[in-house]
């Protein structure tokens, strides 16, 4: 199934915790579905197939849900529907209608694990792009071995704080910073995950995990956000924007 743009309703949408069972018909499978052993990620294309066969009612339906593995086998969904209860892999909770009324200058704490690139022309004159991703297009002007090691870390933060603060504005929120001026985000988590493509071949993917506290700007654009979701690979579990409210005093 391919990744499509996700329908806007005006129905509250649905936050579902999704988790995968440890009973015999699961543990009978968990060598494919959990390769790295049950305390390790499932792969990027597992996930991306088993949550999808909880949404694909139809052949043509088209894309209406993120979602985050959150601890390895749990899931967290955000749908305009429900999931499917069909087989017996997932336990799957209640769905809880996340119908908040957003307002300007609400302070949230959020999470998000993103796919961070950005689009470079190809270097073969035609007007085509690449997304190349934003820790990796830092380290390229670097040259191999101890350098690169010794800078990746810096360039996470960076590059990714640039990356999402450059995104915030757009989407109704702005990023809490603290009294020198630098974001209160944390930023850490970053892995390549390779996904087989459809006829031969990988991708790679990156991902950064983002913790912070945000500001919202404008609401109805917050909202759309939480719907649509941040930067690509929203089909690989990417992009969900998870918030709460702001610890007090934070």
């Amino acid at each position: 199934m391919t990744d499509r743009s996700i329908s806007e309703s005006d129905r509250p949408w649905l936050l579902t915790r999704v988790t995968l069972k440890r009973d015999a018909a699961a543990a009978a499978l968990a060598p494919i579905l959990l390769p790295g052993g049950r305390d390790a990620p499932m792969p990027l294309a597992t996930g991306h197939r088993l949550m999808w066969s909880l949404f694909a009612d139809a052949p043509e339906r088209r894309r209406d849900f993120l979602w985050r593995e959150i601890e390895p086998g749990r899931f967290l969904t955000y749908s305009a529907r429900p999931p499917s209860h069909h087989g017996d892999l997932f336990h799957i909770d209640e769905p809880k209608p996340l119908d908040v009324p957003w307002r300007v200058g609400q302070r949230l704490a959020f999470s998000l694990r993103a796919n961070p690139t950005v689009a470079r022309r190809r270097g073969d004159g035609s007007r085509a792009s690449r997304r190349r991703d934003v820790v990796m297009e830092g380290l390229y002007p670097l040259d191999s071995g101890a350098a690169r090691r010794d800078a990746r870390a810096g360039l996470e933060r960076t590059q990714g704080l640039d990356w999402l603060t450059a995104r915030a504005e757009s989407r109704g929120f702005a990023l809490d910073r603290a009294t020198d001026g630098t974001p209160r985000v944390t930023v850490d988590g970053y892995r390549r995950h390779r996904v087989g493509r459809r006829g031969g071949g990988q991708a790679v993917l990156s991902s950064l995990d983002f913790d912070g506290l945000l500001t919202i700007t404008d609401p109805a654009a917050f909202a759309a956000a939480l719907r649509q979701g941040i930067g690509p690979a929203k089909a690989f579990g990417f992009g969900l924007l998870l918030v709460r409210p702001a610890p007090p005093g934070a």
